[in-house]
């Protein structure tokens, strides 16, 4: 939503319903005022609450991302000179998000949205509205930036402690990697990554700031891979014994064992009793694994995916830490202990311990 835009639907919704904020009621506004010819804020404006008043200056903000949170909320600051000094700092949104007023209370900034919902703290109460939905959306250039191949991004940037100078230079890794995606996609992630504030992208540093933060993220929007086919296989319970019947039916790199199973590789733990094996490759009628399907008595599935990111950095059959910690951190208690102990591992390179 562009500023104009913003502005225009919050001046029409004021003018047609007051008492949006209820039980505080709109009582007077006035868009882009001036003193001495300079303008002071975008909007000022009060609101009446039993018998009382309450004056803000405003500043609009159409997109409530963190990073622009954070330098909105570093700009609205208790106004002097010729304002009362009962004029509260204001923050206008589409949209007040729970998560936009933890920031606020710590900034000691009040906020409206379009949808009915406030913050408001003053000297000498608080009062906060935030469960009426948000009908006004927005959209990033890709909106799920943690989740399928667009993880992918987030997933190199937390392999290393390391500062990139350029965005090719990230670029060429993940190629080299086996990440399949574009420079444009690459480009768009990474400006939500610093929308988000988790990492610096300014002045020829690109640089993790927040990794818990991003691997949390991560970890919420993980999706297990698409699966096009699966086989379910009784095979020998020596791994050795798998890995040879692997290799001669689907090539020394047409496989790879899932995060779940790649964990003993990465902490002391014992191999899960399903094992769990992907491949890009499809499978047909007369593959040599035929005679190892069983529907009854398997202790291996085979899924062929063509997701990218789980095969994204892989080490050699196996899967690499953090899509094993991402894939274990989706199942049962004992299985998320293991993958906070893997994402100990990762994130101690950062100090960025939990």
């Amino acid at each position: 939503m562009k500023e104009l835009q913003f502005q225009q639907i919050l001046q029409d919704t004021w003018s047609n319903s007051r008492d949006m904020y209820a039980p505080l009621r709109v009582e007077d506004f006035t868009f882009e005022p001036t003193i001495a010819g300079e303008s002071t804020a975008d909007v000022v404006f009060t609101l009446q609450w039993r018998g009382r008043t309450l004056s803000f200056m405003g500043e609009l903000k159409s997109s409530a991302t963190p990073r622009s949170m954070m330098q909105a909320m570093e700009r609205t600051q208790y106004p002097g000179g010729g304002e009362s000094p009962e004029t509260l700092p204001a923050l206008l949104l589409p949209y007040l998000s729970p998560g936009i007023v933890e920031q606020l209370e710590r900034a000691d900034v009040s906020a409206f949205d379009l949808n009915g919902n406030f913050f408001i703290q003053s000297p000498d109460f608080v009062a906060i509205r935030v469960d009426r939905p948000n009908a006004y959306p927005t959209s990033r250039d890709i909106k799920k930036i943690y989740t399928y191949n667009s993880s992918i991004v987030g997933r190199f940037l937390l392999r290393k402690n390391r500062t990139f100078e350029q965005v090719n230079e990230i670029y060429e890794s993940i190629q080299e990697l086996g990440g399949g995606i574009s420079l444009s996609t690459l480009s768009k992630v990474l400006k939500g990554l610093a929308d988000d504030i988790l990492i610096e992208k300014e002045f020829g540093a690109i640089r993790v700031l927040q990794a818990q933060e991003l691997m949390q993220n991560l970890i919420d929007g993980y999706r297990p891979p698409r699966v096009r086919e699966e086989w379910k296989l009784k095979l020998p319970d020596d791994i050795s014994a798998q890995r040879k019947i692997f290799n001669m039916a689907l090539g020394e790199e047409g496989w790879m064992w899932s995060g779940e199973s790649s964990a003993p590789a990465y902490v002391a733990t014992t191999s899960p009793a399903l094992g769990k094996v992907f491949t890009p490759k499809h499978l047909s009628t007369n593959n040599p694994l035929q005679e190892f399907e069983s529907q009854r008595f398997y202790n291996v599935i085979l899924q062929q995916t063509d997701d990218a990111y789980v095969y994204f950095d892989r080490r050699d059959k196996l899967a690499s830490p953090i899509e094993s910690c991402l894939a274990l951190s989706q199942l049962d208690k004992r299985e998320r202990q293991i993958a906070g102990q893997i994402k100990y591992s990762i994130l101690e390179r950062f100090d960025d311990r939990f």
